[in-house]
């Protein structure tokens, strides 16, 4: 079966999206790190978890490895290793989550 929804509300306002969810108003889809605690309070309850989502990549782009300075080679290894492995907000969804 193939659904088309109507879009009823737009935002770039996610916590609004997340409000106007728990509040009954419809569906949405939102990242985890912005509905986590509701999924896992049971305001929530995660559906479609076999719909894939576009996975998106943060990138650093500089000039050159040659004559970069310390401080932002650092700075980059820093946010590399924080961004790396699972979000912890993912570790307490594993089970909503698609494998």
């Amino acid at each position: 079966m193939k659904a088309t929804p109507r879009l009823r509300m737009l935002s770039n306002n996610g916590n609004m999206i997340l409000n106007a969810t728990i509040a009954g108003r419809g569906i949405s889809l939102l990242p985890t790190f912005e509905c986590h605690a509701a999924i896992s309070s049971g305001e929530l309850v995660p559906i479609m978890l076999d719909h894939s989502i576009i996975q998106l990549n943060l990138y650093a782009l500089y000039l050159s490895r040659r004559h970069l300075p310390v401080r932002v080679r650092t700075f980059i290894d820093f946010i590399a290793e924080q961004l790396s492995g699972t979000p912890p907000w993912d570790q307490e969804l594993g089970e909503y989550l698609p494998k």
